[in-house]
């Protein structure tokens, strides 16, 4: 199996009730599905990560690429897919590596600035 190729014995591993949370607080209704769907399936057993402490270490992925995306699908996607090659880039460049639990301490308050750039142009017209 090459790096970054979805295994067919690969089973999808659920959200966190505090992924799926930050995953509220960055995305619009109609992407949240989507979002969640794509991390659940792209960025969870198909990544080579170690067995021991697993879960936290998909959930420390998972909230990398939420934050480094900046509330944006489509660099979302374009992260997932850099998670499949090495996620401890971008571990590493959330800010998420000094610390085994780093990755708590991050919880978007208000839309990140890619998804209020967004909405700006939208309410612009």
């Amino acid at each position: 199996m090459s790096v970054g190729v979805r295994r067919d014995d690969a089973t999808m591993i659920p959200l966190t009730d505090a992924t799926a949370k930050r995953v509220r607080v960055l995305f619009r209704d109609g992407e949240r599905v989507v979002v969640a769907h794509l991390l659940a399936s792209e960025c969870g057993d198909n990544l080579r990560v170690p067995l021991i402490d697993r879960a936290d270490l998909l959930e420390k992925i998972r909230f990398a690429v939420l934050k480094l995306s900046g509330g944006s699908f489509g660099e979302l996607q374009t992260l997932v897919e850099a998670a499949k090659l090495d996620w401890r880039d971008l571990v590493r460049r959330a800010g998420f590596a000094e610390a085994h639990d780093a990755h708590r301490d991050w919880y978007p308050t208000t839309a990140e600035p890619a998804l209020a750039a967004d909405a700006q142009k939208d309410a612009r017209g």
